[in-house]
């Protein structure tokens, strides 16, 4: 588990900001977790990185502990706040490292501070395009959190994301935690989700010019449901980030197979091996 340290903040734009450091040494790797979720998520990693590299866990605008301020609550403020952090910490020679959402988010934060990234780390990242215009599919999420409520959208939506072998235990306990984010902030941040995707997503990334891993755990389909992928498989995802990050020195792939979304929690192992061996590269 991670060590045990105090939360820190700081402030940008109304709102209150937490993060956690760990470890003294080696380049810095910053942590950013996915949507209605927590910097806990990283708890494994951070446990594991912490021991020869500093590193920097967040909790987005609105989840966790840090409140929603005055921005809008979207993947352009989320990277804007994450780039603020990495000059509040005056970090540099960063391993950007998201999921899920958060994928979307270091990437905003690398064009908002590109000098300080070395690298990007992408854990289950997707492109939500699919199934009608952006206008459309914000449509959906709203009739779907009115005709089923908030609570049972959002917990069907999570339930999905693990698979039947997957530990009952950390599945449940992560629900739980998502199911915390208000209302409001989980609505607006799926939404902006299909927003950054439909209009944004194809201008940012072909400006990164860091190595990028793209580290893959499920396929996802249109109506959001996810498959795990099978080992050495490049799916649709992959392959976009391949394709359209043409600045970027190095893209590599990596899959941890047959299992859900939850890929650092559920396979840490895994995971910090990966990323340790696209670091030393």
């Amino acid at each position: 588990m991670a060590p045990k340290t105090a939360s820190k903040w700081f402030e940008r734009n109304g709102a209150r900001l937490r993060y956690e450091t760990h470890g003294e040494t080696g380049n810095p790797i910053v942590f950013v977790h996915g949507l209605t979720c927590s910097l806990e998520n990283w708890r494994f990693q951070v446990a594991h990185f912490s021991e020869t590299h500093k590193v920097v866990a967040c909790d987005l605008r609105g989840h966790g502990q840090s409140s929603v301020g005055d921005d809008p609550v979207c993947v352009e403020s989320f990277g804007a706040d994450v780039a603020a952090l990495l000059s509040h910490l005056d970090l540099n020679d960063v391993t950007l490292v998201g999921h899920s959402m958060g994928c979307r988010v270091v990437i905003e934060a690398c064009r908002i501070e590109p000098s300080r990234v070395r690298n990007i780390v992408l854990v289950d990242g997707s492109r939500r395009t699919a199934g009608g215009s952006a206008d459309e599919r914000e449509a959906r999420i709203r009739d779907a959190v009115r005709d089923q409520g908030y609570e049972a959208y959002h917990r069907a939506q999570f339930a999905a994301m693990f698979t039947a072998d997957s530990d009952p235990v950390l599945r449940d306990a992560t629900i739980e935690q998502c199911a915390t984010t208000p209302e409001a902030v989980g609505v607006a941040s799926s939404i902006s989700i299909h927003r950054w995707d439909a209009g944004r997503i194809d201008a940012v990334l072909s400006e990164v010019s860091a190595p990028i891993l793209v580290l893959q755990s499920t396929q996802p389909h249109p109506d959001t449901l996810r498959a795990p992928v099978r080992a050495g498989e490049v799916t649709d995802y992959m392959a976009y980030v391949r394709d359209t990050a043409v600045k970027s020195p190095s893209v590599q792939f990596d899959t941890v197979a047959d299992i859900g979304h939850f890929t650092m929690l559920e396979r840490p192992d895994e995971v910090n091996r990966s990323i340790s061996a696209f670091i030393g590269s």
